[in-house]
């Protein structure tokens, strides 16, 4: 059995169709919970081993208003001791 990494994503933005990317993304890609509001997404999916990097590099690329958004995801595994926090602000990703 593969190791599963669980991710919490929280993304905010002024422009809905962003947001709606990302839920639909999430949607067809994850097995997804979701909260959607009319500013923000929170979501917790799971991925194998580790943040699922190549996938939602594939969700940024479609994204149109990356510059007035903002959104982090913390990854995590306990069994691996594995922890990552990406935060995207300021039109730059940084890993914590």
């Amino acid at each position: 059995m593969a190791t599963m990494c669980t991710n919490i994503l929280y993304c905010r933005t002024e422009h809905e169709s962003d947001l709606k990317k990302v839920e639909e993304f999430l949607e067809e890609n994850f097995d997804a919970y979701q909260e959607l509001n009319e500013e923000n997404l929170e979501a917790e999916f799971e991925s194998r081993w580790d943040y699922p990097e190549t996938l939602m590099n594939k969700l940024w690329d479609s994204l149109e208003h990356k510059d007035k958004l903002y959104m982090r995801v913390l990854s995590y595994c306990l069994e691996d001791e594995y922890a990552c926090l990406r935060v995207f602000k300021n039109g730059k990703w940084e890993i914590k």
